[in-house]
């Protein structure tokens, strides 16, 4: 039998992505240093009804059984104090049909319990309005994902630029058939300050890729895995990165500093990019298991 020829193949992705159930949370303190939140144990610090709520395995869920009526949006809120300026970060998992979201300077609803009104980072199991900024009992939609808007008091949003990253499928990647990852090459420039990336596979599972806390745009590669790694047909690839582009960034290329913005593709390091690169070949039994170290 004749022996198949394989070609490498290499994909970029790019994603820009705005951070059911969560795993863990961290708020940002004025250090720069992240604090966990949610103890994974107890709702400690958390205020919620515990009849749509409730901890296991270390992840908070949020559930509506068979037989249950919700009449209104109930939060799962954290009473742990009133922050400054922050950073938020957390895991989360949603049902494909659920609909749901991360609420953030919201005030409570005067005798409705566990009910918020402000602003909501939107997030649903069909990745519709997932990364939209909506206002909870207020304006409604304020800004669809990859717009830009101005936001005066009782006034409609003014839109002032859109991205074109508003359909649903600019979130993801998906691999259409089962492959095997060679190396993978997380690319940012100088305002970069995290880069993550994962696959989710159809069964829910997902598959770490790499992960930076601390991106540096002097000390990148391309990092090949010890061995082969097989991603399966259906799996969803996800990029996620963030950005410092304030004057405590010591990399700052402008100071003071500027708006950046899609420069018609340029390559300059003073500009921005996000990319996730990663080279594979088409999947054949036994490749997990072949070695990729010199």
């Amino acid at each position: 039998m004749a022996n198949e020829k394989r070609f490498i193949s290499a994909v970029a992705v790019l994603v820009f992505l705005l951070a059911g159930s969560f795993q863990s949370a961290f708020s940002q303190t004025k250090k720069g240093k992240f604090i966990k939140i949610f103890n994974g144990k107890s709702f400690k610090g958390w205020e919620a009804d515990t009849s749509f709520w409730r901890i296991e395995d270390g992840v908070a869920i949020g559930r509506v059984l068979p037989g249950q009526v919700i009449k209104t949006n109930t939060f799962l809120i954290w009473k742990g104090g009133e922050p400054g300026d922050f950073e938020f970060k957390a895991l989360y998992r949603i049902s494909p049909e659920g609909n749901s979201g991360v609420q953030y300077r919201s005030e409570a609803v005067k005798d409705t319990p566990h009910a918020l009104k402000g602003y909501q980072a939107d997030i649903d199991g069909a990745n519709t309005y997932t990364g939209q900024n909506y206002e909870e009992r207020g304006r409604g939609f304020l800004a669809m994902r990859g717009q830009k808007v101005i936001l005066r008091t009782n006034e409609k949003p003014l839109i002032t630029d859109s991205t074109g990253l508003g359909s649903s499928e600019s979130l993801k990647a998906l691999i259409k058939n089962d492959v095997s990852f060679i190396t993978i090459n997380p690319h940012m420039h100088l305002l970069g300050k995290t880069f993550w990336a994962f696959g989710v596979k159809p069964d829910g599972d997902t598959i770490p890729l790499i992960r930076i806390n601390k991106w540096d745009f002097r000390w990148q590669y391309q990092y090949t895995f010890p061995k082969m790694l097989h991603i399966p047909k259906g799996t969803v690839l996800w990029a996620l990165g963030t950005y410092d582009n304030t004057s405590a960034n010591p990399n700052n290329p402008y100071y003071p500093p500027r708006e950046i913005s899609g420069r018609n593709g340029s390559m300059k390091t003073t500009d921005e990019m996000f990319q996730f690169i990663f080279t594979f070949l088409p999947y054949q039994p036994g490749d997990e298991n072949i070695s990729l170290e010199p």
